[in-house]
């Protein structure tokens, strides 16, 4: 079987919490959770976080290269 297991993944997000990281739970940002980020459960990631994540890190870059770079990774 390829892919993450449970227990490897806690550890990365144990790890990210401990170098500053926060994170969420992925019910809460579910389209009927209590901070609805996803407009569906097949979304994997959250588009506003990432174009926030985007501006944020590259302040220089025009409007038109960060919607550009948001659906090179969405």
């Amino acid at each position: 079987m390829n892919g993450a297991s449970e227990a490897s993944v806690v550890e990365a997000l144990d790890w990210l919490r401990d170098v500053g990281w926060s994170t969420a739970s992925g019910r809460d940002s579910a389209p009927d959770g209590e901070a609805a980020e996803r407009e569906d459960y097949a979304e994997a990631h959250l588009p506003q976080r990432l174009r926030s994540a985007i501006e944020r890190l590259n302040p220089g870059l025009p409007a038109a290269a960060q919607e550009d770079a948001c659906r090179a990774l969405a």
